[in-house]
């Protein structure tokens, strides 16, 4: 099982056959509609939230929006994957 944001190594290890599951940004651009899990939109995890327009990838942004992503959603659905 690898957890990870939207990127090549998600990808690559769902197209290998592992299960995955990715955490994604309520930004229009980054959404798992499009870019997540290939196959498997159930393995992708976003806040619950509108779309933000303060995201902004590879800046020092004021949005903290991923932090509610809780370790517990993600703990949980690792569980559901692995299948206990």
């Amino acid at each position: 099982l690898l957890i990870s944001n939207s990127t090549g190594p998600l990808h690559l290890a769902v197209a290998l056959g592992c299960k995955v599951i990715g955490l994604y940004p309520p930004r229009a651009d980054c959404l798992p509609d499009r870019w997540g899990p290939y196959g498997h939109p159930e393995w992708a995890i976003t806040p619950d939230l509108q779309i933000c327009q303060k995201c902004m990838p590879s800046e020092n942004s004021p949005c903290r929006c991923m932090e509610e992503i809780s370790p517990d959603q993600v703990y949980t659905k690792a569980l559901e994957l692995i299948g206990l």
